[in-house]
């Protein structure tokens, strides 16, 4: 194996995924995947409280308990998954739109969690549409992760 292999022989890439980031980000090559860098990195160290949060923050890290999950049918065969997350100073609802049956396996109600994501306000309620979110243990305080890369993709992708 060599820099200049296609990584179509990349475990976990394949052929078909090797062509979508060729065409979308010119990656052919190991050296192409080495040279693709972030554009900017998110500090996660940082966890803030809901109360804290304000409209323009572009990313925020909450620390909080899980409660009332509720899953919105939104169609035939489309659902909506919203779970609360309290912190002691307010509360965010959190949003998936795809995934839903997923990520409900995975979420346990009073555990606490790190989320992670952009707030937005819609119907005058905080939200997370699609958060990062991890169990949160004492020894992590928000460094588990400290810095997260943020690369240019497409739909694609």
């Amino acid at each position: 194996m060599t820099l200049y292999d296609d990584i179509a022989y990349l475990k976990g890439v394949g052929p078909s995924r090797a062509k979508v980031l060729a065409s979308e980000v010119g990656i052919h090559t190991y050296a192409d995947m080495l040279d693709y860098l972030p554009f900017r990195y998110v500090d996660r160290s940082v966890v803030s409280a809901i109360a804290d949060v304000k409209e323009d923050d572009a990313f925020v890290v909450i620390k909080g308990k899980l409660s009332n999950m509720q899953t919105v049918a939104t169609g035939k065969y489309r659902e909506r998954l919203t779970v609360d997350l309290f912190d002691g100073t307010g509360y965010f609802q959190l949003v998936w739109f795809a995934g839903t049956k997923w990520v409900r396996e995975r979420l346990k109600p009073n555990v606490e969690y790190l989320v992670m994501g952009k707030p937005t306000i819609f119907n005058n309620i905080w939200q997370i549409s699609h958060p990062d979110i991890e169990p949160y243990t004492s020894i992590d305080d928000g460094a588990r992760h400290p810095l997260m890369p943020v690369y240019h993709t497409t739909d694609k992708m």
